[in-house]
């Protein structure tokens, strides 16, 4: 008997001991699962002392570039004449000028004085003004240019809008021989923005053709340099004297003026003329 209770005693302490191990790995298991689990990101860094977390402080955009350098835009005027404005409609400000009062055949830029002087003057329909603009169709511009009294709407509308080197062409037949300069231009374009009239011919700028009337390709300039931002662009193209004249001027972003007037080697293409003064614009506007 006295070696049976040993036998029993010894199991049941046994199996106390078990019992009391396994809870004691169960309890361990229990307070592992319920440790949480830290997932770090690059956002989200677990602090290992008592000091307050680093705040980073937040990206900044770039510095304006301010006024652009003049080496570069000489070295595109190479062999060319040219003349350049770009105005901050904001602080009134010219961020560069290069020749602002050199003379240039206004060609086609002449019609935004022909538009106004048809609207407020002659009564004419917003329609056929905006349809004359956005091809700039000659044979309207011509007709409206002759009711108008030709030289008349030059004289006129240099004398109100305050154009002091703007003047009429000797020839009263030929508009585009009307002579401007890029200050006269900028300061035209400031003038659309506030003029009865000017709401009428911003809608034809915004609404440039592709291509003009005569089939010319309008898309060059202003309108390519402006990239993805709202423009309203009137350009101008004539040849051939004495040289090829390729103009683009216009509005970008509802901030900048934009002019670059070009008179261009009779020996260089439409095509060539156009890529160079696209190739000016986006100097100009580069970093703004």
């Amino acid at each position: 008997m006295g070696g049976r209770r040993w036998w029993l005693g010894a199991v049941v302490f046994g199996a106390i001991a078990a019992m009391a191990m396994t809870a004691t790995f169960l309890g361990a298991e229990r307070t592992r699962s319920a440790t949480p689990v830290i997932t770090v990101t690059p956002a989200s860094v677990p602090s290992t002392s008592e000091e307050p977390p680093v705040t980073l402080p937040a990206p900044t955009s770039p510095p304006d570039p301010g006024p652009l350098k003049p080496g570069g835009l000489d070295e595109l005027a190479e062999g060319i004449d040219l003349g350049v404005v770009v105005r901050d409609l904001d602080t009134g400000e010219d961020l560069h000028a290069h020749n602002p009062d050199q003379r240039f055949d206004s060609a086609s830029l002449v019609k935004i004085l022909i538009a106004l002087d048809a609207l407020e003057d002659q009564g004419e329909p917003d329609t056929a003004v905006v349809g004359m603009l956005s091809t700039s169709d000659d044979d309207e511009a011509s007709r409206m240019w002759s009711a108008g009294g030709s030289t008349r709407i030059v004289v006129t509308w240099a004398e109100r809008i305050g154009l002091a080197d703007t003047s009429p062409p000797r020839d009263p037949n030929q508009w585009g021989a009307t002579l401007t300069t890029a200050a006269d231009v900028a300061r035209l374009y400031q003038y659309l923005l506030k003029a009865p009239g000017g709401a009428v011919v911003l809608e034809g700028l915004e609404g440039m053709a592709d291509h003009g009337a005569d089939g010319f390709d309008q898309r060059f300039g202003v309108p390519v340099a402006a990239g993805e931002r709202h423009w309203a662009a009137k350009q101008g193209w004539s040849c051939c004297t004495d040289h090829r004249t390729t103009h683009s001027t216009g509005l970008v972003g509802h901030r900048y003026v934009v002019v670059v007037l070009t008179g261009q080697p009779v020996s260089t293409s439409a095509a060539v003329a156009r890529a160079r003064v696209t190739e000016i614009a986006e100097f100009l506007l580069s970093g703004r």
